[in-house]
């Protein structure tokens, strides 16, 4: 009838979860026997990032998770130190994908201040070098 449907609340509330793999956390697992140091980027919430990253055995109670916009505002100094402690990193863009392997790997860091004012327009290499992302290799 009618007069039920007009004087009705709908009270809900819905969870939807995309399990893992099965073969997720034996990978990890693998990995980090093999002295692999299992780290995940995502662009999924921060909450998110870690409730997935707990069930992988990525995060560690002693592991740190952040943001995009945090990592973002790190200096180069301050990401040096982060780094061995970050297993998660959450709401990331292509551009924190690139700056987290080349700060690790330090292949594409620039050598010279020509290729550092280069990935730097209108920057100045005196004042702003170690505060900005990716750094320099000395």
């Amino acid at each position: 009838p009618a007069s039920l449907e007009s004087c009705m609340c709908l009270d809900a509330l819905v969870a939807i979860q995309d399990p893992l793999r099965p073969d997720v956390v034996d990978a990890v697992a693998q990995c980090q026997a093999a002295g692999i140091i299992v780290r995940m980027v995502t662009g999924d919430n921060i909450n998110t990032a870690r409730a997935i990253a707990k069930q992988c055995g990525i995060l560690t109670p002693d592991g740190l998770s952040m943001t995009g916009p945090d990592f973002r505002q790190l200096t180069p100094a301050q990401l040096d130190k982060v780094l061995p402690k970050l297993q998660v990193l959450a709401r990331s863009s292509p551009e924190d994908k690139h700056t987290l392997v080349t700060r690790l790997n330090g292949v594409a860091l620039p050598t010279s201040r020509e290729e550092w004012e280069a990935a730097h327009p209108g920057r100045l290499w005196n004042k702003e070098r170690d505060l900005l992302l990716p750094g320099y290799r000395e």
